[in-house]
């Protein structure tokens, strides 16, 4: 087992390492990008429509909240046995690198919305986000609000609450949803995620 994590660590790194001197050679990262397998992007961004969520501190977040920066943006719940909290420490592995250049991490937001509301009121979804990293936005609403954002990505939830049980399961994508500086869905970057790839993607989509 430990041979094989070594393995895939090694591997990682050195996708990395050729990514990166792609990065350095390209004169058109949007080429680049367009034939990755580790991010997706739609060939024209999609301008996102209103919506009206409320932030961990009880702040609106919506549209406007979205234009200025790029976010990354991943569905979820508290409750997560699993993908969540995974998810959530590899973004804040990401932070760290994106860190290394100040420049490229104040361009950048990262946003965990919450759509089990039932559960995740705004002080458990701080709780929760400031566990993993001090900066990252907990969003939420109500089931209305949440399903009108994610209509428009594209984003599959399921809230399994048989019974009237608390301790339900939720079903979600484990997808990161990319929003460019003008508030339009820019692409995605799906499972198997790795900080170092992410942050030369990044860095990659901030050229443009």
């Amino acid at each position: 087992m430990k041979k094989l994590i070594i393995g895939i660590v090694i591997t990682a790194m050195f996708g990395a390492g050729l990514y990166l001197g792609l990065v350095k050679k390209s004169d058109d990262p949007l080429q680049l990008l367009m034939q990755d397998s580790v991010i997706t992007i739609l060939p024209t961004p999609r301008a996102l429509g209103e919506f009206r969520l409320r932030d961990q501190d009880g702040s609106a977040f919506d549209l406007s909240r979205l234009r200025g920066k790029w976010s990354l943006l991943f569905f979820g719940f508290t409750n997560c046995p699993d993908i969540c909290p995974a998810t959530l420490a590899i973004l804040n592995q990401l932070h760290s690198r994106l860190g290394k250049k100040p420049a490229l991490l104040e361009d950048v937001q990262f946003v965990f919305i919450s759509v089990d509301p039932g559960r995740d009121d705004l002080v458990t979804l701080k709780k929760y986000v400031r566990y993993f990293n001090k900066d990252f936005i907990g969003v939420t609403g109500n089931k209305d609000q949440l399903a009108k954002l994610a209509k428009q990505l594209g984003v599959f939830y399921e809230l399994l609450n048989q019974g009237g049980k608390k301790n339900y399961v939720v079903n979600h994508s484990s997808a990161i949803f990319i929003i460019n500086k003008d508030a339009g869905y820019f692409g995605l970057m799906t499972p198997p995620l790795d900080a170092v790839a992410m942050a030369t993607r990044i860095e990659l989509i901030q050229q443009l």
